[in-house]
């Protein structure tokens, strides 16, 4: 586990494996939908300046508890660099996307909007494993709970449902 930590503090980044070594596919095929909805919008948008108009300039959106909690459409350089940020809005088991407008575009496409949903979940997931192996990786470090098995070797910390 402590390489895992290596290699985020040398590189800043981790690689992650989301088909568990070959086994499943379906975060992988999820994030390729979220690639290819996302050049379809850029597209569209950038096909048609009346589009890109209806579109909501970057703003915080609504029920974010941080001036840092954006959603809207941005583009610099007379439309070399385009920028779209999305939220997904929770209201009991409901979810929507915001800004709808951006949700209206990926609609065009069959499916983009839940496809949107779906990778954000993906995310959330490996987001959630990254920042468990941290703590874990901290309390190793520090000896904080760990036990020792029947030979007395020192275990590694539990996480369910993380492999090292």
């Amino acid at each position: 586990m402590m390489h895992v930590m290596d290699a985020l503090i040398s590189h800043g980044c981790l690689i992650v494996d989301v088909i568990e070594g070959g086994t499943t596919y379906s975060d992988a095929l999820t994030i390729n939908k979220m690639w290819a909805t996302s050049s379809d919008f850029f597209e569209t948008v950038s096909g048609d300046k009346n589009i890109e108009r209806l579109l909501p300039d970057l703003k915080m959106a609504e029920g974010a508890a941080s001036p840092h909690g954006l959603a809207g459409f941005a583009t610099y350089g007379d439309g070399s660099m385009q920028f779209v940020e999305t939220r997904i809005v929770r209201n009991g088991n409901e979810r929507s996307f915001v800004p709808s407008e951006a949700g209206d575009i990926f609609e065009s496409e069959s499916d983009s909007t839940q496809n949107m949903i779906d990778v954000f979940d993906t995310v959330c997931k490996v987001g959630k494993d990254v920042y468990r192996v941290a703590i874990a990786a901290t309390n190793m470090e520090y000896d904080a709970f760990l036990g020792q098995d029947d030979d007395g070797d020192r275990e590694l910390p539990l996480i369910s449902g993380l492999t090292f």
